[in-house]
């Protein structure tokens, strides 16, 4: 966007980056950079917001120029995509955290072309440098980008005008934004493994807590009735009390192998042509007492018309056994869960709505992961093992279709919607009793298959 639309001034006006090649070349000084180099090693470190603030302190120094920043990518709660200077040195450290739209930013010229950008007096048409005190005579854009991944750009920039960049200048910088991607990178990763073990930790203290649970009433039952502690007309209850833990554990350890299984690519499926109305309706009168126990409306609108779909019932069964569980669990007594089956062009779609305590916004994307069990008290993901929804999501993505989750948030439902495609429009190549490749590359298997 131009600063001042009466001047009519043109990006092309205020992008001078071919001039870099005309500009006579200052020789290196590969001991200052190297001594650089040494100095941001220093602080691998450090939090990402310290290692940037240090590469902008060397690079102001390093290149003798006006000022330094860093801008990252961001967007604000509006919805505003912006770009924040996240570091910043020189004359321009007083603007530290200012924000900035993309569309008027070079920033976004230099990520957009993919190379780095060189502007003269840019505040003549990004109205977002228009009112910087000292202006920017010149400025050198370069991606910060690793892995084919843009994290960001540095940019310096110079109030002199006897101060011009050359090719010298890119050179430099493009070495320290390199190193600095690769940190940046490096530490992402080193989070990423952290907050995986964090979660293994995580989940094997509750996969410890369920089974002594599930064993202990197990054991003290068993126990009590070797030792005759048991009235006669308790032994039933015993006996229920000790099938229904059993089956717990049973189930629990089955999720454990079924997603092993998917991980691996050894689960076997036996797929048939499935009437759909049939086998939601089998799956609600399996839950009406849980239903009733916790005086919960089960509601179904199940259209007669859908079309069959080619999938693994007893699969497609656990997938619809999982959701409801999950909605009975997270539904408080008195509330209220509808079953929705419908013909959706080539989709059958089963869309499962609750009226329980909803999912936070900041959990919503993570809701099919492994593992994850988060904050109850903002229901963030799953109490438990968090395995039953990442079975489902394998399960559906196995059969060639999706699932979705949405909730407005804390107190406000969920809705999980599944679709799959229908007899109708599967491949040719499936008519020999195969399932749709599984879009991550897992190999399916089916019965009756030797590899």
């Amino acid at each position: 966007m131009p600063a001042n639309d009466e001047m009519a001034i043109k990006l092309e006006d205020v992008v001078i980056t071919e001039v870099l090649q005309r500009r006579s070349r200052r020789p290196a000084d590969y001991k200052a950079e190297n001594d650089a180099l040494r100095a941001l090693a220093q602080h691998l470190i450090d939090d990402p917001e310290t290692l940037l603030q240090r590469l902008v302190d060397i690079a102001v120094q390093l290149c003798t120029c006006g000022s330094v920043g860093v801008n990252i990518p961001d967007t604000l709660p509006s919805g505003e995509r912006v770009f924040r200077w996240a570091a910043v040195a020189g004359a321009y450290a007083k603007y530290e955290g200012k924000t900035v739209p993309r569309e008027t930013s070079p920033s976004s010229v230099a990520l957009d072309r993919g190379a780095t950008q060189l502007f003269s007096f840019p505040g003549r048409y990004f109205s977002s440098l228009g009112s910087l005190d000292p202006p920017v005579v010149e400025g050198l854009v370069l991606e910060l980008r690793f892995r084919g991944d843009a994290v960001g750009t540095l940019w310096i920039a110079t109030h002199d005008r006897q101060r011009e960049f050359d090719l010298e200048d890119v050179r430099l910088m493009t070495s320290l934004t390199t190193f600095t991607a690769a940190a940046l990178q490096a530490q992402r990763q080193r989070a990423d493994v952290r907050q995986a073990n964090e979660l293994k930790d995580r989940f094997l203290a509750t996969l410890s807590h369920e089974l002594r649970t599930l064993l202990t009433a197990i054991l003290n039952w068993t126990r009590m009735m070797r030792l005759s502690a048991v009235e006669t007309s308790r032994i039933p209850h015993a006996l229920e009390t000790i099938e229904r833990n059993a089956q717990l554990q049973m189930d629990l350890v089955s999720d454990l192998l079924d997603l092993e299984r998917i991980r691996m690519g050894t689960l076997r499926l036996n797929p048939d042509t499935i009437a759909m109305p049939t086998l939601v309706q089998s799956v609600l009168d399996s839950f009406a007492p849980v239903a009733q126990a916790k005086a919960l409306t089960m509601a179904a609108s199940l259209h007669p018309a859908v079309e069959p779909v080619w999938a693994d019932g007893s699969r497609l069964e656990q997938v619809l056994r999982n959701l409801l569980s999950n909605a009975v669990k997270f539904t408080p007594d008195g509330g209220r869960i509808d079953v929705t089956l419908r013909q959706h062009g080539h989709m059958a779609e089963v869309i499962v709505t609750d009226t329980g305590i909803g999912i936070a916004p900041e959990a919503l994307p993570h809701v099919f992961e492994a593992f994850m069990q988060g904050d109850t008290d903002h229901r963030t993901v799953t109490q438990g093992l968090g395995l039953g929804l990442a079975i489902v999501r394998n399960l559906v993505a196995l059969h060639g279709g999706t699932v979705t989750a949405n909730s407005a948030g804390a107190g406000c439902g969920t809705t999980f919607t599944v679709a799959l495609p229908t007899s109708s429009s599967r491949p040719l190549e499936q008519a020999a009793g195969g399932l749709p490749p599984d879009p991550e590359g897992r190999r399916i298997r089916t019965a009756g298959s030797s590899s």
